[in-house]
């Protein structure tokens, strides 16, 4: 009878030791479930494109602390030799030869707007710069009062970096388009309310 007592106490004994064993496995394999998934979360909020500027913008901050009215495109026309882009903020120019190559679209987020620059380069519209109004980020071009607006607001740029993957004979398509900036920071100057910081 004392056999069979320490036979079960024995037995209720292993039987402890593969409960919790079995409880730490499967702890540890939800352990890399999560881990997976969070990974997985983190993928899919990375653009595709790696020199695609997010559309949300969040990380370019704020200077001032106010919201900016909408920001519209509304018209690009030909003017001479130029592209007249006229802006719900300002107006802005950049040579005709590049209309057929750059794409400007409008963006907002997080108390700043922009307009971000594409090429169409080897058969797909590649990011090359974005104008920035209220925003900590870039090379600062100076400063525009915008209507509604009580403080004037930081206008600057920032650079898309060349695709890793550009063909040797689109490079120097991709740094032509950037050069454009220059034409856009010009006219920028020539529009009131408008103080350059140059």
């Amino acid at each position: 009878m004392n056999m069979k007592k320490n036979d079960m106490k024995f037995s209720d004994s292993i039987m402890a030791k593969y409960f919790v064993l079995a409880a730490i496995g499967v702890m540890a394999i939800l352990l890399v479930v999560i881990i997976i998934m969070l990974g997985l979360q983190v993928d899919n909020d990375r653009p595709e494109n790696p020199n695609q500027i997010s559309s949300a913008e969040s990380n370019f901050g704020t200077v001032g602390e106010f919201d900016l009215p909408e920001l519209k495109i509304e018209s690009i026309e030909e003017e001479g030799d130029q592209m007249v882009v006229s802006t719900s903020y300002c107006t802005f120019k950049y040579p005709m030869a590049y209309s057929d190559l750059i794409s400007v679209e409008a963006y907002q987020g997080d108390g700043m707007s922009g307009i971000r620059f594409t090429a169409k380069i080897g058969g797909e519209q590649i990011p090359i710069y974005s104008l920035l109004f209220n925003s900590q980020e870039g090379g600062e071009f100076g400063t525009l009062d915008i209507e509604g607006v009580a403080e004037s607001v930081r206008v600057s740029v920032v650079f898309a970096e060349l695709p890793a993957d550009i063909k040797d004979d689109d490079k120097a398509t991709f740094f032509a388009t950037q050069e454009t900036v220059n034409d856009v920071e010009r006219s920028l100057s020539e529009f009131d309310g408008y103080t350059s910081s140059n």
